[in-house]
């Protein structure tokens, strides 16, 4: 809207319990960047795993007590809409909810209830139930307390070079078993 900064006031990250939903190898980075902040590191996962300075807990336990929820789990079956009506009633009003994972994973209408009825003060989204660009009328799109991104979280030249990387490390595996496959 071009305003200033008048009526707003953000929060430090120091002291800030984050709840992340999903270990793998962004959920754990996830976790040490928190943990350089000085925030105190809940954790959810399918599997339980041993990650240094990061509390295991059931997920009921982590949307209760976090301040700032991360998912970063896969879109499955088990996860599609796995954060709905009854995981929002579960956290703080004070509580944000972040989403880099998979957009159903989220229950779009269940946050947009949690949103407007302040079962929650915020969502930061790059991901959606479909690609962007969002329509019009897209359901979170004039949310109060939301930020939009339109799927570029990971979009750095760094980024692609690691992708890249890794499709060409899996190809040559690929090939190696086969390779190994017609020796046998």
């Amino acid at each position: 809207k071009g305003e200033g900064r008048n009526n707003y006031t953000g929060f430090e990250l120091h002291g800030k319990t984050i709840g992340i939903i999903g270990m793998g190898r962004i959920g754990k980075e996830v976790a040490r960047l928190c943990n350089a902040f000085g925030c105190t590191v809940l954790a959810w996962n399918r599997t339980m795993k041993k990650v240094t300075d990061v509390q295991f807990v059931a997920l009921e336990y982590l949307l209760k007590k976090s301040d700032i929820v991360s998912l970063h789990v896969p879109l499955t079956p088990q996860t599609n809409g796995m954060i709905s009506q009854e995981q929002f009633s579960l956290m703080k009003p004070t509580a944000i909810i972040i989403n880099t994972a998979r957009g159903p994973v989220i229950d779009s209408a269940a946050l947009a209830q949690a949103l407007n009825n302040q079962l929650i003060a915020g969502a930061a989204l790059d991901v959606y139930d479909y690609e962007p660009p969002l329509l019009p009328d897209y359901q979170l799109i004039n949310l109060k307390n939301t930020l939009l991104l339109p799927h570029i979280a990971y979009t750095t030249h760094e980024a692609f070079e690691l992708r890249a990387n890794i499709v060409f490390e899996n190809i040559f595996k690929w090939k190696e078993n086969i390779e190994m496959s017609k020796m046998l």
